[in-house]
């Protein structure tokens, strides 16, 4: 039976959460660098004003979030 976990992502996953939000809004490796995708892929800085939270399907990060802090820049 498969293992989902739900969790906090810890700040050496930032990287691969990054990808999995590209991918998650429909982009791939191969796409430009816009500066979109870079935003997409900076979970460092949302973390500072957001809490990430990820979801693993046996140790693998199959989703992501990012839960904005009230008053924050993503609040709205």
């Amino acid at each position: 039976m498969p293992t989902i976990e739900i969790r906090d992502a810890l700040p050496e996953e930032y990287d691969e959460v990054g990808d999995v939000t590209v991918r998650g809004y429909g982009h791939t490796e191969g796409d430009s660098k816009s500066s979109y995708l870079v935003t997409l892929r900076d979970v460092a800085t949302r973390s500072k004003s957001a809490d990430i939270i990820i979801a693993t399907l046996d140790g693998v990060i199959v989703g992501a979030c990012a839960y904005p802090h009230k008053g924050g820049p993503y609040e709205d």
